[in-house]
């Protein structure tokens, strides 16, 4: 079994199907972004069809790519018990005269033109801690592997799009959409969050440089506000962390109140040079377009439409309203930055860094020592000199030239 794991063809065909599972999670929407899958769905029925049917929206909790995983672990396990092995049986074990005819490198002299020869053969081996360059660099490949088949199994994650001043509850219901692993439970925070402050940084053209929240875990005992910026989460206790994607944006609410009752109404707005606008579909032929500019005091340029028809225009502040037809006002609320929040559960990250260093520590190893040993042996009347690198041995002509001339007289 052992023999068959480390074959090149299983090793192969691991890397294979692994590359191939990392190319459909990286070119296909992957849950839990149910936006992005329903547009690829919209755009390419037959093709939003078939990937739906193959599962390809979920490869990385899917069994087979689960099962490739653990076949890996597989592979490295039986990897590392033969690198370990050979380290323990060559570590101290002692040089035989009759080794060095196979050595890389090997100079026969006359012993009188030597200086005296030693009474026993002599061997010296440096650099003996390379060794164990390839076997932790594959310890710490194993401990990634395993830190990701952990990841798979029990991971869990919470999106939601939270506005500013908003409040995320802790339950797994507060998420708009969520994903976990195969053994996974559902996810929800210990305390409800409330998003008290959002800033954006944005580029001259209008595109969003960075995104930054004050998020205020509530209750007693639950530990201080943090602050949250894209690509650096923040611990919110349980094992979780809490980040914030690069998606933010800002939203005009509205009150919309006709005879037949009062809703509320959202419009998504993006930026754009000068400010940002953007507009939505009421549901019965009217669209709702609204504009706000830089620097202007919190008010927004609302326009009501039908078709081509200009049913109502205006420039509202927070509180004003604007005719939508008979019995029917527009009222404006307020301007109000959103931003999109991520709830992860990893349990695999410190086995993750771990392996991380131990691989960055065997490549340290591997190429920073390498294990050389050097004979001096007397064969009848000629002084044998040999020379055996463990890696590179191209790299050690130099040496075993100094070694050779250290022994002979002029």
């Amino acid at each position: 079994m052992s023999a068959w794991l480390r074959s090149g063809r299983v090793i192969v065909a691991e890397i294979l199907g692994l590359g191939v599972g990392a190319l459909f999670a990286a070119g296909l929407p992957q849950e839990p972004d149910r936006a992005s899958i329903a547009d690829l769905a919209s755009r390419r029925p037959a093709l939003g069809h078939l990937l739906a049917a193959l599962g390809l929206h979920r490869v990385v909790t899917s069994w087979w790519f689960l099962a490739l995983v653990a076949l890996a672990t597989a592979s490295l396990v039986a990897v590392q018990i033969d690198q370990w092995r050979r380290v323990f049986r060559t570590w101290g074990r002692a040089v035989s005269p009759g080794e060095v005819r196979g050595w890389s490198y090997r100079a026969e002299l006359p012993l009188s033109r030597c200086r005296p020869a030693p009474p026993a053969p002599s061997f010296r081996t440096t650099g003996r801690i390379g060794q164990l360059g390839s076997p932790i660099f594959h310890l710490g490949l194993l401990l990634v592997v395993v830190a990701g088949l952990l990841r798979l199994l029990f991971f869990g994650e919470g999106v939601a799009v939270l506005g500013e001043g908003e409040t995320l509850a802790a339950t797994p219901s507060a998420f708009a959409a969520t994903r976990t692993g195969l053994l996974g439970g559902p996810v929800a925070t210990r305390a409800p969050l409330r998003l008290e402050a959002l800033s954006a940084e944005r580029y001259d053209s209008g595109a969003l440089k960075q995104v930054t929240a004050v998020v205020a875990p509530l209750g007693a005992g639950v530990g201080a506000r943090r602050t949250v910026s894209v690509n650096d989460p923040a611990s919110i206790g349980g094992g979780l962390t809490l980040s914030i994607d690069p998606d933010a944006g800002e939203a005009a609410l509205f009150s919309l109140r006709d005879p037949l009752g009062e809703r509320a109404v959202r419009v998504d707005l993006d930026a754009v040079p000068g400010g940002r606008k953007g507009r939505v579909d009421l549901g019965d032929g009217r669209e709702l377009r609204v504009r706000s500019r830089d620097g202007d005091d919190g008010s927004v340029e609302v326009r009501l439409v039908r078709g081509q028809a200009l049913l109502g225009f205006g420039r509202l502040r927070a509180a004003e309203g604007l005719a939508a037809g008979p019995g029917a006002v527009l009222g404006f609320l307020v301007l109000r930055r959103w931003a999109t929040v991520r709830v992860e559960r990893d349990p695999s990250r410190p086995l993750f860094f771990l392996g991380a260093a131990l691989a960055v520590a065997g490549v340290l190893l591997m190429f920073g020592w390498v294990r050389v040993d050097t004979a001096v042996v007397v064969e009848g009347q000629s002084l044998v000199l040999a020379l055996r690198a463990q890696r590179f041995p191209a790299l050690y002509a130099e040496r075993f030239e100094r070694l050779r001339r250290s022994w002979e007289v002029e």
